[in-house]
């Protein structure tokens, strides 16, 4: 019972903090949830509670992954295989062995293999932690690309590393060749696993859609189970669940043409649940480092009262190593990133290595190591916790403070008067097109009726005429944007921004039509 007033209570400081956000907005939402979180920690309850790990790799990190995966744009990613590769896997494997061996120089005490996890947990970057950091701001399209690509595979490295570090804790051995083959067996048998999973859970959700069996209470939980299943089978098989997680999201997103034989309604129903979803893991991860922090710190001082400041500066050093890290290695001539133009490359590889933004997978990693080893209370677990608490909150300032000097603000270039007009005239040509294409009928009339402004509707209405419609003018506008951007008129950030106004625009007229009928 304690633990589902907890979630409950979790949930709400979320949503607590979103509100704060909504009208706090140049701060990023982050720290208002770590703050949500602190005030949680005086609660008297709280003292004892603690989070089996287990939980934060299977219910959060594998929904966040999976969700990640199946809204990544597949040719972007194409596109830059050898960069990703390159910064998500190959920087990913040196930052890990840099870090570790630094922490190991600076902490003589601490295990090299503890040294390594602590390194692989701080290593992955979150782009949706950049993303809200530069929402007032002009990121260039290459840089935010790039981010996204390697926060979505670099997650993965990270935690393929974790899991050997910790291995290599419990067993007292490490063998290179054994490390290096498991990592290979790992990393690619969950991509191998995942692409084969995706496969089969997308033919089974075509064969429902072709049977006419894609309501939204039976849509919406089998894809919210997806990563759940796909995780455990990979994980029982002794490969990255992550991955294979990331992988079937990807297969998602490949067959997006295909899966929107569906509703307009049910695609904007998964949409708007993933991301309220996706928002609130995200959001409880960062409430549990504010509540979490407190016990920390205590847990340190006890153990030993000048430690807090070793650690504090610990976390400090390894940010600005793996900043001045990601900084040379996009700059300095390497094959992947030569694409790059030489006038903006300096300035990409600056944007690059402050936007190496840790977040909410290097949280949930550092939660999700054992509370025991060989029998024993984990060691260095709280350490290791502390530290990846001010990387996170490092990498989340800094950036804050500097990249507004970089980047120019995103500025509206119209007024509200010349926005209005053009409204004005997208209306007036959505009534005329109707008008011309269709003939005259009562839920046509309706429509007009409704783009016309009128706020009162007599007569009856066929719901099921105007959710055909509705769905048609979707599925129309995605044939467009898709022919657009096949011919390169649009770019993939212009489309995938129209295409969830217009997922919005559509839901908030169907709801604007159930309240009239």
């Amino acid at each position: 019972m304690d633990t589902v007033f907890l979630v409950l209570l979790l949930v709400a400081a979320v949503v607590l903090a979103n509100i704060v956000q909504w009208k706090l907005n140049n701060i990023p939402i982050a720290f208002i949830q770590i703050a949500a979180g602190l005030l949680l920690s005086f609660l008297p309850f709280y003292k004892h509670f603690e989070l089996e790990p287990e939980i934060f790799l299977l219910v959060i990190i594998s929904a966040l992954m999976f969700n990640d995966g199946q809204h990544t744009s597949l040719s972007r990613l194409t596109h830059q295989v050898g960069t990703t590769f390159s910064l998500a896997v190959e920087l990913a494997i040196i930052s890990i062995l840099i870090v570790g061996f630094v922490t190991h120089l600076i902490i003589p005490s601490m295990p090299l293999a503890l040294a390594f996890a602590l390194g692989a947990i701080i290593t992955p970057t979150d782009a949706v932690a950049v993303g809200s950091i530069t929402s007032n701001m002009l990121v260039p399209t290459e840089v935010m690309g790039t981010l996204e690509n390697e926060s979505l595979f670099n997650d993965a490295s990270g935690i393929v590393a974790l899991n050997l570090a910790i291995s290599a804790a419990v067993t007292g051995q490490f063998s290179l060749l054994n490390g290096i083959g498991n990592f290979f067996y790992v990393f690619f048998g969950g991509i191998i696993l995942g692409g084969i999973l995706g496969i089969v859970i997308v033919s089974i959700r075509l064969k429902l859609i072709n049977m006419h069996v894609d309501a939204p209470s039976v849509m919406v939980p089998f894809t919210l189970l997806t990563p759940f299943v796909v995780y455990l089978i990979a994980e029982a098989i002794g490969v990255s669940g992550i991955l294979a997680v990331v992988v079937t999201g990807l297969m998602h997103g490949i067959q997006q043409n295909r899966l929107r034989l569906t509703s307009s309604r049910l695609q904007i129903v998964m949409t708007s649940t993933w991301n309220v979803f996706s928002s609130i893991l995200n959001g409880i991860v960062f409430v549990l480092l504010g509540m979490s922090l407190p016990s920390v710190i205590q847990n340190l001082h006890q153990h030993d009262a000048s430690s807090v400041g070793i650690l504090f500066g610990v976390g400090i050093l390894l940010y600005v190593t793996m900043t001045a890290l990601r900084y040379l290695w996009t700059n300095w001539g390497f094959a992947s990133i030569r694409a790059w133009d030489k006038k903006e490359k300096h300035a990409n590889s600056v944007v690059m290595a402050y936007s190496g933004v840790h977040g909410t997978i290097t949280l949930a990693m550092a939660f999700s190591l054992p509370l025991t080893l060989n029998g024993q209370s984990f060691p260095y677990r709280n350490d290791i916790i502390f530290v990846a608490a001010v990387v996170i909150l490092t990498s989340l300032l800094v950036p804050t403070l500097i990249l507004p000097r970089l980047l120019p603000p995103q500025v509206s270039k119209y007024t509200e008067e010349e926005l209005a007009k053009i409204k004005g005239q997208m209306v007036d040509n959505a009534i005329v097109n109707l008008q011309t294409r269709h003939d005259s009928s009562t839920s046509i009339g309706r429509v007009v009726n409704i783009l016309d402004g009128q706020r009162t509707i007599d007569g009856h209405i066929d719901k099921n005429k105007l959710t055909i419609i509705f769905d048609n003018c979707f599925e129309l506008e995605q044939q467009t944007i898709d022919e657009m951007l096949s011919n390169g008129e649009i770019s993939e950030q212009s489309a995938d921004l129209y295409m969830r106004v217009a997922r919005r625009t559509v839901l908030q007229y169907q709801n604007s039509f159930r309240q009239r009928v």
